[in-house]
């Protein structure tokens, strides 16, 4: 027998026997259960909407990170690229300090070197101001937050 063939059969024996207050007791255990049953699914909703949160908030720090990390990398390379052409910067200086040249000789030099420029673009965040745009910046906590903004406006 299911549940609900057992409370209907309850339901009409008491209103067959004209027990009018034990069926509003049991009318308002009914509605009590009913109560308690939205009251668990409303938990449960709640609780399954905090983990797609924690879950879009997790992927959303990685892909920030990932950004960083990136930005991180570049800005080694662009150092070291920094470091060898200050080397050989030093070097043609010391060359032309240490012999007397006539100045065609040092136009001609200075024609052959390269200007050493490597331009540095942006920080890569994409990620950041993806986020932003969405509103979905909002999910993360206020410290990260306000240390991203900081890094963002730089």
């Amino acid at each position: 027998m299911t549940m609900i063939k057992f409370f209907r059969k309850i339901r009409q024996t008491l209103l067959e026997k004209n027990r009018v207050s034990k069926y509003l007791i049991y009318a308002l255990g009914e509605i009590i259960l009913v109560v308690i049953g939205i009251l668990i699914a409303l938990q449960i909703n709640d609780w399954n909407e905090d983990r797609k949160l924690k879950v879009e908030r997790k992927q959303l720090i990685t892909s920030i990170k990932e950004d960083l990390l990136a930005d991180v990398f570049m800005i080694n390379n662009l150092l070291e690229t920094t470091i060898e052409d200050q080397k050989t910067l030093q070097k043609q200086s010391e060359y032309i300090s240490s012999n007397s040249f006539s100045i065609d000789s040092l136009i001609f030099f200075a024609k052959g070197t390269d200007p050493f420029y490597t331009p540095f673009g942006d920080f890569n965040n994409n990620a950041y101001n993806s986020a932003k745009s969405s509103g979905k910046i909002e999910i993360i906590q206020t410290d990260l937050k306000r240390k991203l903004f900081d890094h963002s406006v730089l």
